[in-house]
Parts: C-alpha cells; structure tokens; sequence
C-alpha cells in the first residue's frame, strides 16, 4: 500500500507539475528570435488591446489572424503595455508592416510579434520588443520555475507518505 501511496502521489505531482510549471518550458525553449529569423508581412491592424489577444491582424487574403506581442508564456492572462492605451487608436485601421515570428504549441500556432512599422509613423522597434521582454526577465523566472517543479515531483517521489 505504501508502494502505490508514493507513485500515486508523484503521478498527482507530476500531473500538476506539467499545468503548473510545464509553461516554463516554454520559455526556456521559445527564447528571443534574432532580427533575420523573423518573418515579415502586410498586415492591417484590425484592433489592439492589452489584454490577449494583444493584436487582431487581417492578411492580404482578409483572413483574420490573432497575435500577441512578446510575454512570459507562463502567466494564463497576459496583458502587454509594449504600446500604451492612449496610442491604440493611431495604430488601428493601420496597414503595418509587421516583424513575427510563428510558435507551434502541442494544439495551436501563437503569432508572437517583434515589431510593427505604420505608414503614418507609429512604430514599435524590434530592438524596444526585445528590451520590453528581457526586462520581465523571462529566461530567470522560467528556470526558477521549472526548478521548483522538478523539486515537488521529487519531493513527492521521495516522500513515504508514512507519519512519524
């Protein structure tokens, strides 16, 4: 019985584990691209926001494609303050020339953008998208929690389950 007490309680730990902490993962794989890695297009912004989706993009086919600037993968409701409220108006209806990059998930594709550049002078640069998301200091966080889920999934590994 102590012998499925233990496994039981690491498959529970490893289960939250991977919802918890797997995100990090993410992070550390999904790092910063370089400025020629990025893909450029057309594209007209649709609307912008802070909350995510942070753009609703239409390509030159007039599909409707949603994209988001770089955040932490990790947190489940990311907000962006890459371009401030006050600057959302002079970017929609916009027909931008946009820097992103495609990320292919387990379910889905998440278009990250990495720069924006309107004809009519409003601009997010690659080299202020980069600085914005090294400043969250996404790569530290991310392996501080993956640490720490690697230590509960051994902690409840190693523990008997068994009262002193």
């Amino acid at each position: 019985m102590t012998l499925f007490k233990k496994y039981l309680s690491t498959l529970t730990a490893t289960v939250l584990g991977v919802i918890l902490f797997g995100p990090a993962v993410f992070d550390l794989i999904f790092t910063t691209p370089s400025l020629t890695a990025l893909r450029t297009g057309r594209f007209q912004i649709v609307s912008i926001q802070q909350d995510s989706p942070h753009l609703r993009l239409k390509d030159e086919s007039g599909r409707i494609v949603s994209a988001n600037f770089p955040y932490d993968l990790a947190h489940r409701s990311p907000r962006q303050y890459l371009v401030r409220p006050e600057k959302f108006k002079s970017f929609s209806k916009c027909d931008a020339t946009i820097g992103y990059e495609v990320l292919s998930m387990f379910t889905h594709d998440v278009i990250r953008v990495w720069s924006v550049d309107c004809p009519s002078g409003e601009k997010v640069s690659y080299a202020h998208a980069v600085k914005y998301f090294e400043r969250m200091n996404v790569e530290g966080s991310a392996l501080v929690r993956f640490a720490l889920g690697v230590f509960v999934i051994g902690f409840c590994y190693f523990s008997t389950g068994e009262e002193a």
